[in-house]
């Protein structure tokens, strides 16, 4: 013997459910609201102000260091990489 456990607040949603899909499916509401959503997204895209060269600020900072008469790879071993491992304990720095 099968036991039936769905209880009436169940088939309550599910009745609800099946009318508004029944109600999209067979009536026509759901190209008049399709139609609808096309005339406000066209609507927004017209209205919406935007800038031909918007300013986006980007946080930036450039570190020069200067060492005359020394070799590119003693750079790199002396400064370059001691400066990077400093630079990376900075908090929100990338």
């Amino acid at each position: 013997m099968e036991t039936n456990y769905k209880n009436t607040n169940q088939n309550k949603q599910a009745g609800i459910f099946d009318k508004i899909i029944g109600l999209f499916l067979t009536g026509d509401i759901a190209p008049i609201l399709i139609f609808i959503s096309l005339i406000a997204g066209a609507v927004a895209i017209m209205v919406t102000p935007r800038e031909d060269e918007p300013q986006i600020v980007v946080p930036l900072a450039d570190v020069h260091i200067h060492a005359p008469g020394l070799p590119v790879e003693d750079v790199e071993r002396q400064i370059t990489t001691r400066l990077e491992k400093l630079l990376t304990q900075i908090n929100g720095a990338e």
